[in-house]
């Protein structure tokens, strides 16, 4: 499917438009591009949209040839016009070039010509911060900060959907469907997940989809742990604010943490599991199963727990170092540890699993009780 940003800017064009055919298109296409007209481009993409997607926003086909629309605007050599777009120098241009890409990534001859460009590098080249006049990085403004951490966002975004391509594609008669995977676990793209995770809050979630997506394939994660995104992970693993806050306003900011140490412990857990060198904090882990109210959360993390279990060599020591117990403390002895480690996890089964349990039985039988919250 297309990305929803994606999709989102192209719109659902106007009913009752003439469409063109992907000759005409490429002709309109040139001709705006050269006059660098980003609002006549912006329109045309948006005009051809219900030709381009039938109403479950699926590839539509050309009834003439059996083709899809989109086929159909690459042979007739779109991407030409399209890569000046992504290459352009300026942001506006590019994003909008980028967007537009981003609707093509059901197609494989789309995905080889953007790889061929190196689509991830035009991304990443977004998120570079402006040069003084003498070509040296200088001291942003408050706006330009604004300005590079929404593009930050951008860039992850597209990213993340880029981690997507070739996912779901069944095979063709043996051969892998295209993807951006190689891109994707390239020094300068890692690099790029790792300082966003830690410096651009907003970002945080979609980073740790994208690793997540990434790590999911056994044969990136030494390729991540070289890159050191095992570390940045520990790291980011400690310092996320997990407990729900009171005031609303930080509500959203709390979601957005929670999602992303829940990805985040996924990414861990996949070290874990195929035994890769990874440092787990087993008090915060332990200490999410006491505090933390988000399902997806605790789900990640009791998966992380398993695997942890799976390959710990001496489970009751393991379980001693899981009680989110400072040593030193009054409370620091060995029964007072292992006390407090299965206290946690009886409360994790009696407090949320069971209840959860129940409610869902309760909503299973009537419906009406799930539509009143």
């Amino acid at each position: 499917a297309v990305p929803a940003g994606a999709a989102a800017s192209m719109g659902n064009g106007t009913s009752g438009e003439s469409v063109d055919d992907a000759s005409t298109f490429r002709l309109k296409l040139d001709r705006n591009v050269e006059a660098q007209d980003l609002a006549k481009f912006e329109q045309l993409w948006k005009n051809c949209h219900n030709s381009r997607r039938d109403e479950h926003g699926q590839s539509r086909k050309v009834p003439q040839t059996g083709k899809t629309y989109d086929s159909q605007l690459i042979s007739e050599g779109v991407f030409g016009p399209l890569t000046k777009m992504i290459g352009s120098s300026d942001p506006a241009f590019r994003i909008a070039g980028i967007k537009v890409a981003q609707t093509f990534f059901e197609e494989d001859a789309a995905v080889k010509l953007l790889r061929k460009m190196d689509f991830k590098g035009a991304v990443l080249v977004l998120t570079l911060p402006p040069k003084a006049e003498n070509d040296q990085v200088r001291v942003l403004t408050e706006a330009e900060i604004i300005e590079q951490q929404s593009r930050a966002v951008f860039a992850a975004e597209v990213l993340c959907s880029m981690a997507d391509v070739g996912r779901q594609k069944p095979e063709k008669e043996g051969e892998e469907p295209e993807s951006f995977e190689f891109d994707l676990t390239q020094t300068d793209v890692l690099n790029f997940l790792a300082v966003t995770l830690v410096q651009v809050p907003q970002a945080e979630e979609i980073v740790g989809h994208c690793l997540r997506k990434l790590a999911s394939n056994q044969q990136h994660l030494p390729i991540l742990l070289e890159a050191a995104i095992g570390d940045i992970l520990e790291s980011y693993f400690k310092t996320v604010k997990y407990e729900k806050p009171i005031k609303k306003e930080q509500l959203e900011t709390w979601k957005r943490s929670t999602r992303a140490l829940a990805h985040t412990a996924d990414c861990l857990s996949q070290f874990v599991k195929y035994e890769y060198p990874c440092q787990v904090d087993e008090k915060v882990m332990f200490s999410v199963f006491e505090k933390a109210s988000d399902a997806k959360l605790l789900a990640e993390m009791t998966r992380l727990f398993f695997w942890m279990c799976r390959h710990c060599e001496d489970i009751f020591d393991f379980v001693l170092r899981c009680a989110p117990i400072n040593t030193g403390t009054a409370n620091s002895s060995t029964k007072a540890k292992l006390e407090k480690s299965v206290n946690i996890l009886a409360d994790l089964w009696n407090d949320r699993c069971l209840k959860v349990f129940s409610l869902c039985e309760a909503v299973d039988k009537n419906p009406e009780l799930g539509k009143e919250g």
